[in-house]
């Protein structure tokens, strides 16, 4: 990877942290998503939004001055994640490498961050620790049911028979 990155973007990086479908990468104090993208169709698009708004992560052109890598026959591209005190991980992700897996591994990672900074300010404003308790509350709830979405994708369900007021409490 270390080869790829210096034939198309002129860089070593520190280090390459490798995930599902991107790798996270750090040079001096700068940080890169590689993602590796199953869909082109809407890059494009994209490319254009992170132009236009500051607060979006950039695009990083190779030195074809092209958007899209190829490596090992995957499709790659480079994202350098702007450096904002108080921004999220993961705060750009490419539409096409979106999967139900992926959402439930980058919202675990949002909860985790989140319970992490909120750490840091626990106990100062009250009614901010119930409104984060709250807010964290239903992002867990949205893991879990990402999670129960993920464990019954294969599994089918029979319909329990109709159940009249009389029988409600039965239990046969």
């Amino acid at each position: 990877m270390k080869q790829f990155l210096q034939l198309y973007y002129s860089f070593v990086p520190d280090f390459i942290i490798e995930q599902e479908s991107f790798f996270i990468i750090q040079k001096n104090s700068n940080i890169y998503y590689l993602y590796q993208m199953f869909d082109l169709s809407h890059i494009e698009f994209q490319y254009n939004i992170s132009l236009q708004y500051s607060f979006y992560d950039s695009f990083v052109l190779n030195r074809f001055f092209q958007l899209v890598s190829s490596f090992q026959g995957k499709d790659y591209v480079l994202i350098k994640k702007k450096n904002y005190v108080n921004s999220f991980p993961f705060l750009f992700i490419p539409f096409s490498s979106i999967t139900s897996s992926h959402w439930y591994q980058q919202w675990i990672l949002r909860a985790d961050f989140l319970e992490q900074t909120y750490q840091t300010i626990k106990g100062d404003f009250s009614i901010i620790d119930d409104s984060f308790d709250y807010y964290l509350g239903l992002l867990e709830m949205a893991v879990s049911y990402l999670q129960d979405e993920k464990i019954c994708m294969d599994e089918t369900f029979l319909q329990h028979k109709k159940i009249d007021s009389i029988s409600y409490f039965d239990i046969e």
